[in-house]
């Protein structure tokens, strides 16, 4: 499923985020940038619960590549809710 989402780089870091981190959808979509450090993304969880995860090379550099220019407070990957479900969100 990676190679096919190689095409939408945007995809690669979606599908990374949810299976490495176990994030999800809820929280993927509403995580900041704020959130993410060289080490940790931390992240809301299911009721209200603080999570943190650790924070691998490749999915830092993932994420890395969308926020350039961006202010911390904003989203990773500026997606609706029920965006994350169709074929191509980007």
């Amino acid at each position: 499923m990676l190679d096919a989402a190689k095409v939408l780089p945007v995809d690669c870091v979606i599908l990374t985020l949810l299976s490495d981190a176990g994030l999800r959808r809820e929280e993927f979509v509403d995580l900041r940038i704020s959130n993410v450090s060289k080490r940790t993304l931390r992240f809301r969880g299911k009721r209200d619960k603080d999570r943190k995860f650790p924070m691998t090379d490749r999915l830092l550099m993932g994420i890395r590549s969308f926020w350039v220019d961006r202010d911390e407070n904003e989203r990773v990957i500026d997606l609706e809710h029920g965006a994350i479900y169709k074929k191509s969100v980007m």
